[in-house]
This record gives structure tokens, C-alpha cells and sequence, in this order.
């Protein structure tokens, strides 16, 4: 009789026992409060910047810090101004380009212009900002703006492109 190697001659094993399987305990985030996460999952943004967004409170970017913690890279210097370190927080809140983006935003939030508040707080405080505007085109500005922030970043970097 003919047999096909692919086709097992034997019956099929039993399941695994439970016992062998992960454990359904739920783990906590490395990073980034689950409730602020939540938060941002229930803005009335795009996909995009809502994964973005969480992205950013989970410290999963792509920035130079993280690439040289994971061996990627040697430099973890901002790539705009060259004297810090690129974190999440400086990339943002903290590098002269990013600060001039939001002094002229119109955006006035001491949060968010306290180099002492954590990144979860200026999210935060981006979240109740853009809950306390009732003018719709600004309400979700901060938002946008931690995204263009992201965006110039990665065209300076990828496409040698400056955006003033």
C-alpha cells in the first residue's frame, strides 16, 4: 500500500494538559498607566494617532535612546539639537524645537512646560486639554502636534529634510 509521509499513520496526540499552558494572570504594562491608555483609546482621533499615542506611553518609539538601549545604534543624542539625550520626553516637550512648537501653538499648559512632570503627565494634560476646548478644529491639537513632532523628526533623520 502506498503512504504519504505528510499524512500521519498514528492517531492524533490528546490536549495538553492545563497545567502546561501560560498562566491567565494578566501582566502589568511595563510603562504608561493602563487607565491613561484607556484614555487615549476612547479619543475620537484617527487609528493612527491613537496607536501612535499609546505607542508613546508604552516608550515603544523608535527613538534614539531606546535604539541604543537595544544595541541598534551607538548615538542617543537628539538629532535637532545634538546636547541631550533623545527621549521620548525631549523629543516632545523638552528639545528647543519642540518647546518653540509649543510656545507658538497657542497652547498654554504649565504641565505640559514643566521639565519636572513625567511624560504620563503631559499626556495627561494634553487629554484634559483637549476635554476643556469647545472650539472642535482645536481640540484635538496636541495631539497632532506630538504627531507632526514625530513625523519632521523622522524626515530630518530619513529624508535629510528640515522643517522650520
Amino acid at each position: 500500500m502506498w503512504t504519504d509521509p505528510w499524512i500521519p499513520d498514528h492517531p492524533p496526540r490528546p490536549p495538553r494538559a492545563r497545567t502546561h499552558l501560560p498562566s491567565n494572570t494578566p501582566t502589568t504594562p511595563t510603562h504608561g498607566p493602563a487607565v491613561l491608555k484607556n484614555k487615549v483609546w476612547k479619543t475620537k482621533t484617527p487609528a493612527k494617532l491613537k496607536h501612535f499615542l499609546w505607542r508613546l506611553l508604552s516608550r515603544s518609539l523608535a527613538t534614539a535612546n531606546n535604539l541604543k538601549r537595544c544595541h541598534i545604534t551607538q548615538n542617543d543624542q537628539c538629532r535637532r539639537c545634538c546636547s541631550e539625550v533623545e527621549t521620548e520626553d525631549h523629543i516632545f516637550f523638552e528639545c528647543p524645537y519642540a518647546k518653540r512648537i509649543w510656545r507658538t501653538s497657542g497652547i498654554s499648559n504649565l504641565i505640559i512646560s514643566n521639565p519636572s512632570s513625567t511624560l504620563e503627565e503631559k499626556i495627561d494634560a494634553c487629554l484634559q486639554c483637549s476635554l476643556s476646548t469647545r472650539l472642535s478644529h482645536m481640540q484635538y491639537l496636541p495631539f497632532w502636534l506630538l504627531w507632526r513632532l514625530w513625523k519632521s523628526r523622522n524626515m530630518s533623520i530619513f529624508q535629510q529634510k528640515e522643517i522650520h
